[in-house]
């Protein structure tokens, strides 16, 4: 095992880490523009987003004039400065969390690198995670969205308890601790925790452990943004902010399915199948592996089994499944199986070098094809339609006549509007949009004749085919999901 506290790294290492990182960019920054904004998350984010960048209200986060609570702010923060430099488009949305997640690769090759001094067998792992299914296929790294950047961060804290915890610099890991509360909130606690625990338990291997002293300010670097924020949300928000961030948004989580968000108990084993069938297999065989190294005194291997039990078990407690939770659980799926088998074989490796050579090749073979399956999966999942449609829109609505209804277009909560249309409509087209349904035309609360054009949803026409006696309309444009009408007569 390399000497990892004092954080020497061969040049060899700094080459595969350059490499890892490019290889990153050049993978998310091809598709970063490829698909339309997500809702309903991503849309949410961005709204809230520009809503900082025109009001320049950086501590009280709104979503379409309404006060949010659900989230952290860190997150809002980064998507807002690259809006206020970038400008209001979806580039901009995405440009902070891309290059956030392009570390992702260079962490696991760094971690890797801890437990093995072989190199290629840690670059070749570092590509096949970061071009795996289950990491592209909710949430994934080119997009709006906060998971794989809390995974960034995440990975960057285990890598710097790693090489810096006999160093007068062990701190700076609970700093990046910090940062996963202040994105993704409790689940940064068990972050804190994994290292926490591992720590605790290393008289268990004969090691020696950090001193009281050290622990608490660990703790107290790691929770003291995020306890700042909080008191702050209270003050601000009081009973509002109880209810929606805690009540609804966590204890809600726990004990009932948020927004139809269920699953079975093997909801995370059947998502992880499904996307990697070999995956699971190979990783319960490393289980075993795992425990006889433990069981031989070996610390390190202890971690990953920690790392898995504070993320699997809490995501399968929870009556509400969704299949990013799963995301901070992922490097173990592909680091304990690599590391540990090699650890086991690895006296046969250096004894027999012709067995070391094939197997070497084999796993260069294995590896390459692997990446170049799931790379080109990767480019081939798009969805193009409903900005499509947008775009397309929008060249018909005259500049004077900024005004538009949307009907029964999905509407939300407290009469917003669905999220991605109301991004690319308010604020990258200066639009101003404005949900309506069946009963407030017919009852005419609202003057149509300060709107001329009404996006519908195309199952919902028959509804407005009823209101004829109110006001006729012509069709300008459709897609499969949607019609862009313009009002003809009132």
């Amino acid at each position: 095992m390399s000497d990892i506290n004092k954080f020497h790294l061969k040049k060899i290492d700094i080459f595969f880490v350059i490499i890892l990182f490019v290889f990153s960019l050049f993978i998310i920054f091809s598709k970063i523009n490829l698909s339309q904004l997500d809702d309903w998350d991503e849309g949410i984010y961005a709204n809230i987003s520009g809503d900082i960048v025109e009001n320049n209200n950086w501590f009280t986060q709104k979503l379409q004039g309404l006060d949010w609570y659900e989230k952290e702010p860190l997150p809002y923060w980064l998507m807002a400065i690259s809006i206020k430099t970038l400008g209001f488009n979806v580039f901009a949305v995405r440009f902070p969390f891309a290059i956030l997640s392009a570390f992702i690769a260079p962490l696991i090759y760094l971690i890797s690198n801890y437990y093995t001094d072989k190199k290629i067998y840690s670059f070749l792992l570092s590509i096949v995670f970061f071009v795996n299914p289950i990491l592209w296929n909710k949430h994934s790294p080119e997009t709006g969205n906060f998971d794989t950047m809390n995974l960034s961060l995440f990975l960057l804290s285990i890598t710097l308890y790693l090489y810096l915890r006999d160093s007068k610099k062990f701190w700076i890991s609970a700093l990046f601790i910090s940062l996963t509360l202040m994105t993704r909130g409790v689940m940064g606690f068990l972050f804190f925790s994994i290292i926490i625990l591992s720590e605790l338990t290393r008289p268990l291997f004969n090691l020696k452990r950090w001193s009281t002293k050290k622990i608490i300010l660990f703790l107290f670097i790691s929770i003291t943004p995020w306890i700042f924020w909080h008191t702050y949300s209270l003050i601000y928000g009081g009973k509002e902010y109880i209810n929606i961030y805690w009540k609804e948004q966590f204890f809600s989580r726990i004990d009932s399915p948020l927004q139809g968000h269920h699953g079975t108990y093997r909801y995370y084993i059947d998502f992880v199948n499904w996307l990697s069938p070999d995956l699971l297999k190979i990783f319960f065989l490393s289980l075993i592996t795992a425990l006889y190294l433990i069981i031989k005194k070996q610390w390190q291997y202890f971690i990953f089994l920690i790392w898995f039990i504070f993320i699997i078990v809490p995501i399968q407690i929870m009556q509400t499944k969704l299949a990013w939770y799963i995301i901070p659980a992922l490097p173990i799926f592909y680091l304990m199986p690599m590391l540990s088998f090699l650890d086991i074989f690895k006296k046969t490796l250096q004894k027999y070098k012709a067995f070391y050579i094939l197997f070497t090749i084999l796993i260069i073979f294995y590896a390459t094809k692997v990446s170049i399956i799931n790379t080109k999966k990767i480019f081939l999942e798009q969805n193009n339609s409903d900005k499509n449609f947008i775009e397309i829109s929008i060249s018909y609505l005259p500049e004077d006549k900024p005004n538009i209804l949307l009907y029964e277009t999905e509407g939300w909560i407290k009469g917003r509007t669905l999220p991605t249309f109301y991004w690319y409509l308010y604020f990258e087209n200066q639009k101003k949009p404005l949900y309506t349904d069946r009963n407030v035309l017919k009852n005419k609360r609202i003057d149509l004749s300060l709107y001329n054009y009404i996006i519908v949803e195309n199952d919902n026409l028959k509804t407005l085919d009823e209101l004829s006696k109110i006001f006729t309309y012509k069709k300008i444009y459709n897609d499969d999901k949607f019609t862009l009408i313009h009002i003809e007569k009132i």
